[in-house]
Order: structure tokens, then sequence, then C-alpha cells
């Protein structure tokens, strides 16, 4: 009786096992992609950051891991800001390592980030590692993304200004997916 009932569990068994209905749907597992690319970044200082810089400009390079639409990033780039004429402070150079979330919208078309990180700012010939996050949103198209993005930092090299630093930044650049 045993052997019997045991022949007939394993025929049950492979078919339950190969059945194309127990088996994942093609659309339902979804594999990892990986991005990568870089932007331009052309940053306007905010609030007390603005009495000392004018302007600032740099890079960064980016790559990523997601499912779906959800990519985690990481990050690395650096920035130039120039001072004012009136102002003591000399030219001010952050490199920012971040780590953060992007989220695609609408086709992948239109995306928002966040992230968080440590930079190393350099003044004159002084330098110290600080607090990093910033936030944003834009648009990707072909491969092409254009962001506008708010950035703070804390600055903590006293001859310049002192506290969080903010700024606005419009980053123009390119992102692929694999």
């Amino acid at each position: 009786m045993k052997k019997h009932l045991l022949q007939s569990a394993i025929p049950f068994v492979l078919i339950i096992l190969f059945s194309p209905a127990v088996r994942a749907q093609p659309g339902l597992v979804k594999k990892p992609t990986i991005t990568f690319g870089g932007n331009l970044i052309y940053a306007m200082p905010k609030s007390s950051f603005n009495d000392a810089y004018n302007f600032g400009g740099g890079g960064e390079v980016f790559a990523g891991v997601g499912l779906g639409s959800t990519y985690i990033i990481g990050s690395i780039g650096s920035s130039s800001f120039h001072a004012r004429k009136s102002s003591s402070a000399g030219g001010l150079t952050i490199a920012p390592v971040k780590v953060g979330l992007k989220k695609y919208f609408l086709l992948k078309k239109i995306f928002i980030n966040a992230d968080v990180g440590s930079a190393k700012i350099k003044i004159n010939n002084e330098s110290t590692s600080a607090f990093t996050a910033g936030f944003g949103g834009g648009v990707r198209l072909l491969g092409l993304e254009a962001a506008v993005y708010f950035n703070t930092f804390k600055n903590n090299i006293g001859y310049s200004t002192s506290g969080y630093s903010n700024n606005v930044q419009a980053k123009v650049g390119w992102s692929f997916t694999l």
C-alpha cells in the first residue's frame, strides 16, 4: 500500500513542480537593473552662504542598482564656489560622497532624488569633512537628464560662512540604464 501511494505521489509532485501555473510569471519577478551617469552642476548659493559666495560650478558621477523604478544611488562629485569681492573668505571647494534613493515616475521620464553623505570642504589651505544632504527632481528624455536640486552642507571652517551652507543647483547630464 505504501509503495503504491508513493508511486502515485511522484507523478503528482512532478506535475506541480513543472507546471507553468506554479512557476513565477515572467512579468512578476523583476531582475535588478543598473544605472550610471554624470551631471554638470551650476550652483546658486542661498541665505548667508550667498553673502560670501557668488556662484559655484562642478560635476558629479553616479551609479546605482534598482528594482522597477526605484534605485539606490551612490555619487561622487566636486564643486567650486567663487567668493564675492566684498568677502574675506577665499574660494570654497566641496567634494561630496553620497548615497541615496532615486524614484522614477511616468514611464521613467520624471524623477525625484534624495541623498546624504560626507563632503571634504576646502577653503584656502584649510580643509575639513562635514555632513551633506540634498533633494530634488527632474526630467529624463532619451538618456539626457535635467534637474533642480537643493543641497546643504555643514560648513565648520570659521572664517567662511558657518553653519549650514545652502545652495540650489541646476544639473544637466546623462543617464544610462542596463
